[in-house]
């Protein structure tokens, strides 16, 4: 998972840059999971200071203790709510939400607290995927909506939006941000570095969790079985291509 992040990253960086992070800057991460993204922050962009903030309090210990394994100074990880993060008002420059919106039931509740903890002048930058731009296939796997879509019902379901990526322009907006920038994150199979092989690359579709979707009733047995198949066909093809695409937006807090 460390490799297939970090092949984002090539192309992630340069957007961040774009919408306005620079070294020496006190950076939040909102949901900061494993730490990988803190990890490449912090090699990145040596001289800002980083705090992540994550609601599993077992995954800030194993954080803490990783980006301490990497050799890191000038960072912390909290154990907090994305939408509550209990930090202090008008603290950091710059806040990055990556992957983790589309899981809230009303992400503009974690876009309002990064308003907050925000410097005027501060920007607020998410990425995030849509479904219906998640990837382009050559040869064509026509079998794969299915699934896509059963993972859309299943987010919904759990108050999640598979869709959201659509949606960051116009949360920033509503959340009070100003000066509104969009852009993509877009990586493909070309890009695979040495170690990464095409099933690991494709891995985040969860097409080996397929009988977890089919035992909860989210895609039916006869579906699942079809696309097992079109996918053995897809990596068996000559030259399989990919295209794989994240959103990006930024935002800025009105300054005063």
């Amino acid at each position: 998972m460390r490799a297939y992040t970090r092949m984002y990253w090539q192309k992630e960086a340069p957007v961040l840059r774009k919408f306005g992070l620079r070294d020496g800057m006190s950076v939040v991460e909102l949901g900061s999971g494993s730490g990988i993204v803190t990890d490449l922050l912090l090699h990145r962009f040596p001289g800002i200071t980083l705090t992540g903030v994550d609601f599993r309090e077992e995954v800030v210990k194993q954080t803490r203790t990783y980006l301490s394994g990497r050799g890191h100074g000038g960072f912390r990880v909290v154990h907090a709510d994305i939408r509550d993060t209990g930090l202090p008002v008008d603290a950091f420059d710059f806040a990055y939400a990556r992957l983790v919106l589309r899981y809230l039931p009303d992400p503009l509740e974690a876009v309002r607290e990064a308003m907050r903890i925000l410097k005027p002048g501060g920007k607020l930058a998410i990425s995030d995927v849509d479904h219906d731009l998640w990837g382009i296939f050559h040869p064509p796997v026509p079998e794969l909506t299915t699934v896509l879509d059963a993972y859309g019902r299943r987010l919904s379901e759990r108050g999640g939006d598979a869709h959201i990526g659509r949606r960051l322009p116009g949360l920033l907006s509503t959340g009070g941000f100003v000066r509104p920038q969009m852009d993509t994150i877009a990586i493909t199979s070309h890009d695979l570095p040495e170690g990464l092989d095409m099933e690991t690359f494709l891995a985040p579709i969860g097409l080996a969790r397929l009988t977890r979707l089919v035992k909860e009733g989210w895609l039916a047995e006869e579906a699942a079985e079809q696309a097992r198949v079109a996918w053995d066909r897809f990596l068996e093809s000559p030259s399989p291509f990919v295209l794989k695409v994240m959103l990006a937006a930024s935002g800025e807090k009105p300054p005063g």
